[in-house]
């Protein structure tokens, strides 16, 4: 359990804060709906067998209130900013939150 209350984690995510209000549009036929959320890069480490070491580079995520995409999975679609995005991997944290990792798109 998460030492944070619903209240101070909607708090961190308000757009007048440090959030950004994102369009959420699940795979099938849903209708959009706004999410709020932390947008950043995020580093990421690929391992490579051939020199047994990794490649890293940032990657784009949108941090969020796990009660907000309970029904989020990776295809969904984000626009945030004007710029689509896929989500390609989502990632309950524990405390409440959940990372969604994200891929660019073109329209």
């Amino acid at each position: 359990m998460g030492v944070e209350s619903a209240a101070d984690r909607a708090a961190f995510l308000n757009p007048e804060e440090f959030g950004e209000t994102a369009t959420w549009t699940r795979v099938g036929s849903h209708p959009p709906a706004s999410i709020e959320g932390v947008f950043t890069n995020e580093f990421r480490r690929e391992l490579d067998e051939v020199t047994d070491g990794g490649i890293g580079s940032p990657v784009p995520v949108f941090i969020v209130s796990s009660a907000d995409v309970t029904l989020a999975g990776p295809g969904d679609r984000l626009e945030i900013s004007s710029v689509l995005y896929r989500i390609a991997e989502v990632e309950p944290d524990g405390t409440g939150m959940t990372i969604l990792w994200l891929e660019k798109r073109n329209r």
